[in-house]
């Protein structure tokens, strides 16, 4: 039994850190296990629906508030 699992979140590289500092809060027992969060950029972001590439401001258009 493997009891490791992957999450990988795509968001904008404005919101990073703030999804980063969440993650961290939640997932933090202070035990070996705990994990790591690792931020990694995206070099191209294909919709398979549309057979097109996605950009940022198409894929995650600015929030409206």
């Amino acid at each position: 039994m493997n009891d490791e699992v992957r999450v990988e979140i795509f968001t904008r590289k404005d919101e990073v850190e703030a999804i980063a500092s969440a993650i961290m809060e939640e997932a933090h027992t202070g035990l070996p296990g705990d994990g790591v969060v690792a931020v990694v950029p995206i070099e191209k972001l294909y919709l398979i629906r549309t057979r097109s590439e996605a950009t940022p401001e198409t894929f995650w258009p600015p929030a409206t508030s």
